[in-house]
């Protein structure tokens, strides 16, 4: 016997196929079935409560423990700032190099991971870093943090960033002596994070140096993405606080 059915609405699966049915039936805060209006119906005991969709969607409860899968993807195949022998900038430029060495011109260079509390220089890596290694490729290191960018030369001038750029809001420029250094914090690192003529090469010879795989469901292989496979209580809560019967 169901304790709660959902009816008349786009039920969404999130199965293989990503069906789409009228109706579901849970109980326990766990779904027993899905299909249409009248086999839901049938399944369900006397007592069930129906709620009525009215042609509104529902999706299967998720669980975001706050995991940022885009950014837990997008980690996977970049440069990882916090690996043994990256506690310098020494260390971060011999990585550098290494991708610089083996994909093509005016590729990105991208890694993450680096505190300047912690490097052995005890100061932010800046674009004459970078610029001395790889000056052909667009280079970005972000702090661990996410929040600060450091760049070289050639991602500025990709991003249409010169020295006259003024500070965005919520953002801003390190400066020295009225030159920009590569250094965003920030929304100033929006557009140098985007990379405004970012085409990742389609070898996969360097896939920790440019992003050319989805990146979503390298997360999810890593067990970062929470089962959907049931419906949450407060979820189900929630919509039905919305819905009404």
């Amino acid at each position: 016997m169901a304790e709660i059915i959902f009816t008349r609405g786009w039920v969404h699966t999130v199965n293989a196929t990503n069906d789409l049915v009228e109706a579901v039936t849970v109980d326990g805060g766990r779904i027993l079935a899905l299909g249409s209006n009248i086999d839901i119906r049938a399944l369900a005991g006397p007592g069930r409560r129906e709620i009525p969709l009215r042609g509104r969607s529902l999706l299967p409860g998720d669980i975001d423990a706050h995991c940022h899968l885009t950014g837990l993807g997008m980690g996977m195949v970049l440069i990882d700032g916090k690996a043994p022998g990256m506690q310098s900038i020494e260390g971060l430029q011999k990585a550098e190099y290494g991708c610089a060495a083996t994909q093509p011109p005016s590729t990105w260079i991208r890694g993450r991971g680096y505190d300047q509390t912690r490097l052995r220089e005890r100061r932010y890596p800046n674009r004459d870093d970078w610029d001395a290694v790889a000056p052909n490729h667009p280079v970005i290191f972000t702090r661990t943090c996410g929040h600060i960018a450091s760049v070289n030369s050639r991602a500025l001038a990709l991003t249409g960033i010169t020295d006259q750029t003024p500070d965005p809001p919520g953002g801003r420029y390190k400066r020295q002596s009225a030159r920009n250094p590569g250094i965003a914090y920030e929304t100033a690192q929006t557009p140098l994070q985007m990379g405004r003529h970012y085409r990742p090469p389609r070898s996969s010879a360097t896939p920790r140096c440019v992003p050319g795989r989805p990146i979503s469901p390298l997360a999810v292989r890593v067990g970062m993405m929470p089962a959907i496979s049931s419906a949450q209580p407060l979820v189900l809560a929630r919509i039905s606080l919305r819905l009404g019967d």
